[in-house]
């Protein structure tokens, strides 16, 4: 009989960016490694109001940033919980791991989400990216 190994199962975080402007961004990262029922339900426990957080502090990158948006008066730091799966795709470049996602996220509580949303705002912004370039074409 032939040794075959089984993949290793790896976590799917899915979440969404949306302004105030309601411009949306959706995304999801692939965490290396699983995690048990009980611990994709205590996720929603360690958001801020149970939905929201802020990527840089559970070591994820903003979905805006990836895109290389501007920041604008719309703009905050607060991305939006959408669901947490098993998958056996491979995990994403740069992500955390499972444990290493879980660990930061059950360190958090609501002042340490609005202290990260303070130093969010003090973040300098970028210059390229959404509203960066002069409009051109034949509609000026």
């Amino acid at each position: 009989m032939e040794n075959l190994k089984v993949p290793e199962k790896n976590t799917a975080f899915h979440y969404y960016y949306r302004d105030g402007s309601n411009y949306k961004l959706f995304g999801k990262v692939i965490l290396q490694g699983a995690l048990t029922t009980e611990e994709k339900l205590s996720v929603s426990k360690h958001l801020y109001n149970g939905e929201f957080f802020i990527p840089s502090a559970l070591g994820l990158e903003s979905l805006p940033d990836a895109e290389g948006w501007d920041r604008g008066p719309d703009d905050h730091p607060f991305h939006t919980f959408d669901e947490i799966e098993d998958t056996d795709l491979k995990p994403s470049s740069d992500a955390p791991t499972a444990q290493e996602f879980l660990q930061k996220l059950l360190n958090m509580n609501a002042i340490k989400w609005e202290k990260a949303a303070s130093e969010w705002d003090k973040e300098p912004s970028r210059e390229t990216g959404r509203f960066s370039q002069e409009p051109s074409g034949p509609f000026l």
